[in-house]
């Protein structure tokens, strides 16, 4: 496990108790939105799972479904990163900033899964598309 690793393992698991509070926070006003963190949840749970075994939680045939859901954590986090980029100027609490670091932990890590997820269905694990995505991909 390398350094890079984890960095990524820390912000997955800011990411991860960000994500599960707001989702046990919006659980009784707005449910909808409480199954997009809990979905975020899952998915920092398996960053986390993935990087420190070295293994795949979800199984071959989910990686289907796992895509679509990685796009929803991919713009969740993006908009998370909007929101706590703007109350950061506004409110200078510790929450903010913390949220802000776990949205960008967000997006970079959902976007290497989809990477990951693209190249596990493709089967393409070269050296060229390594290379090509070598900031975005972890060390196998």
């Amino acid at each position: 496990m390398g350094a890079t690793d984890i960095i990524m393992v820390i912000g997955n698991v800011i990411s991860l108790l960000i994500m599960f509070s707001l989702f046990t926070f919006f659980l009784l006003f707005n449910p909808l939105l409480s199954v997009v963190f809990l979905i975020s949840t899952f998915d920092a749970f398996e960053d986390i799972y993935r990087a420190i075994n070295n293994n795949y939680l979800v199984p071959e045939w989910f990686i289907p479904i796992d895509i679509p859901l990685e796009i929803i954590v991919l713009i969740t986090g993006c908009l998370l990163f909007i929101l706590s980029g703007t109350y950061l100027l506004m409110f200078e609490t510790p929450f903010i900033f913390v949220l802000l670091i776990a949205s960008i932990f967000m997006v970079l890590s959902s976007f290497s899964d989809i990477m990951e997820d693209i190249n596990r269905i493709t089967g393409e694990n070269n050296e060229v598309q390594k290379e090509k995505f070598k900031f975005f991909t972890r060390n196998q």
